[in-house]
């Protein structure tokens, strides 16, 4: 009778100790995943904060900075990865008047803290109208283009850069043509102007071009002849030309 009292007692016991260290197991699972989903950073939105969060541990501090991304106008979108711009231009010689129209994409090689380094690819196609004189002109166009901004919240960036460019098209007067092909190099100079996150105006000049004309008189190289010509300075031989750019990939980065 002892014997089986003492057996009883005894798996009693087992069974009151196992059930302690199950709840025992429970209770600190359920108290490290909540300490875990309480931590600084779900309690706190980091990204809302005025000031710094300092996190103490033992005897040391570390501080995490914020940032105010959607807050801070400095931070909107400067210089996207890729963009495409097209626009007008017009521009002055003599009794004549020089237009064109144009199109480029647009492709970040580099950035650095307040500028980018962009390439462009691009097609112009000009015009020169008169009394009795009209040119028609194809221009393939590589730029190089330093975006450098200059503002307090940088939404205006000067540029200034190079420019290649080979073309193709003909001269009329009267009933007399001829065919021309260049190749151009030249300066770039303009600003570029934030609109909104996706949209840019820019405006953009020539001060300095160098140009190697090839001219056939009635299409005939018989005759044919080169010229050069420079330009030097913002003269009635340049456009200005005024695009609008879409920005495809846009990214903000803090410097």
């Amino acid at each position: 009778m002892k014997l089986k009292s003492m057996k009883l007692a005894l798996v009693l016991v087992m069974t009151a100790l196992t059930s302690h260290l199950a709840f025992s197991q429970n209770s600190f699972d359920g108290l490290q995943s909540s300490e875990e989903e309480s931590t600084v950073f779900s309690i706190i939105n980091v990204d809302d904060l005025t000031d710094g969060v300092d996190i103490y541990e033992e005897d040391k501090v570390f501080t995490v900075d914020y940032l105010e991304t959607a807050q801070d106008p400095a931070e909107v979108a400067l210089y996207a990865l890729t963009m495409i711009a097209f626009g007008a231009g017009i521009g002055f010689v003599d009794d004549d008047t020089l237009w064109c129209l144009h199109a480029a994409y647009f492709m970040r090689l580099a950035m650095y803290t307040n500028s980018a380094l962009f390439a462009s690819l691009g097609i112009v196609y000009s015009g020169l109208s008169g009394n009795s004189f009209t040119r028609s002109f194809i221009d393939f166009q590589i730029k190089l283009l330093m975006f450098s901004a200059f503002t307090k919240y940088k939404q205006v960036s000067f540029i200034y850069g190079l420019l290649l460019a080979y073309g193709f098209g003909s001269d009329k007067f009267n009933s007399f043509k001829s065919d021309i092909t260049r190749i151009t190099v030249g300066a770039v100079i303009g600003l570029s102007i934030i609109l909104s996150t996706n949209w840019s105006l820019m405006l953009q000049t020539n001060p300095f071009t160098w140009i190697s004309q090839k001219t056939k008189p009635d299409g005939s190289s018989d005759n044919e002849f080169t010229d050069d010509f420079t330009s030097v300075l913002i003269n009635k031989q340049n456009i200005v030309a005024i695009s609008l750019l879409y920005n495809f990939a846009i990214r903000a980065r803090r410097r």
